[in-house]
């Protein structure tokens, strides 16, 4: 069997299976998407990292110099190693969340630090805190690097392609779920706050939503603006509300309501290239009933999904605020008596340039237990 790099990282943990012939003259075969065996212990694997402990030596030399009689003095030698770095092992505890936590006391004494800048303590407990930072990355990144089993991989590229695959290709026997994910998104809402948004809806919010939707809108394939369903409400009200009902119970959408016309509107004067446009999706009115009506009730729980920080999505603030702000931290950014730093200008795409609906999916799992929510975003 052969499959290229797109159709492994689409199925890392496919199992191919080639059956007895019995009373036939060819072999069935077997794909099997999903591997539901169980995972026991892993045999003893030495980690690289541990060559860097301070007591590693005199750990090797306690145990070999322990005199033993004849050729098994090797292996029960070896095997006297394998329990003492166990132990070794252990005390490190967990790689993954020993990074979280020096990664949440560096976080913690940086957000004093914007209110206490020349604090010679805080800047001191910086300084240590970026070191034992550095160096718990530097431990599991060197365990990933080994079980990669890469020897021509770089110092440093451990975040490249190519070791992303073949570290997917070796843990495919032991998946990793999503739920691994879990305590690193901060983002999240309750399960009752889930059901509330599941909510079966009501005949009054999508008229409600059709009459804030301004009239003088650009029309539509359809043809028909919003003005024209407010004028005959009381004769199509019933079927625009079926209609809209029908998608938040099924999670389907007709090709024709899912339509839009895309309008580039150009930025400048004389345009040159698609990157001077500005696109606009001009969406069939009950698109936008529905969508009026997802917005809606997200902005009960919206405070909970976004971050303060994030000035185009609260109330009275301003996307320009980040840009006053960074300007005012790189006024005295350069200081000698600060530790060496350095700042980064990169230039962000918009959202719909790069959008993966399976990243979006993912991401509302991971956010609250709202399934409904995942088939409507698929569908819309």
């Amino acid at each position: 069997m052969m499959a290229n790099e797109a159709w492994m990282e689409m199925w890392p943990n496919v199992i191919y299976l080639a059956s007895n012939p019995r009373t036939s003259d060819h072999s069935p075969l077997i794909l099997q998407s999903t591997d539901e065996r169980n995972v026991g212990n892993s045999i003893f694997r030495f980690d690289n990292f541990l060559l860097k402990a301070l007591d590693f030596l005199s750990r090797v030399e306690d145990v070999w110099r322990h005199h033993i009689h004849g050729i098994v003095f090797y292996y029960k030698k070896t095997k006297l190693l394998k329990l003492v770095f166990r132990n070794l092992r252990k005390a490190k505890g967990d790689l993954a969340r020993n990074v979280e936590q020096a990664a949440g006391f560096l976080a913690n004494i940086q957000q004093l630090l914007k209110d206490n800048v020349n604090c010679d303590l805080l800047l001191e407990l910086e300084k240590c805190c970026r070191l034992v930072y550095s160096k718990a990355v530097a431990q599991e990144q060197r365990m990933h690097k080994q079980r990669a089993k890469l020897k021509w991989l770089k110092e440093g590229d451990v975040c490249s392609r190519t070791f992303f695959l073949e570290n997917q290709s070796l843990q495919s026997s032991g998946k990793i779920d999503l739920q691994f994910l879990l305590p690193w998104v901060k983002h999240t809402i309750s399960n009752v706050e889930a059901a509330a948004l599941s909510q079966n809806i009501s005949d009054q919010e999508v008229k409600e939503a059709m009459f804030d939707i301004a009239e003088d809108k650009s029309t539509r394939l359809d043809g028909l603006s919003s003005g024209f369903f407010k004028a005959a409400w009381s004769m199509v009200g019933a079927k625009v509300t079926k209609a809209v009902k029908e998608f938040y119970s099924t999670g389907c959408l007709l090709k024709q309501v899912n339509e839009s016309v895309l309008a580039l509107i150009p930025k400048f004067e004389i345009p040159r290239e698609v990157a001077d446009y500005r696109p606009i999706a001009c969406c069939n009115v009950i698109y936008k009933v529905i969508m009026r009506i997802m917005v809606t009730r997200m902005k009960g729980v919206l405070q909970k999904l976004i971050d303060s920080i994030q000035n185009a999505f609260v109330p009275g603030r301003s996307i320009s605020g980040n840009i006053l702000s960074a300007q005012e931290l790189l006024l005295e950014y350069n200081q000698m008596r600060l530790p060496p730093r350095c700042a980064l200008k990169i230039n962000l795409k918009k959202a719909y340039d790069t959008v993966e609906w399976g990243f979006v999916t993912a991401n509302l799992k991971l956010i609250s237990s709202w399934s409904s929510a995942r088939a409507r975003a698929r569908a819309l």
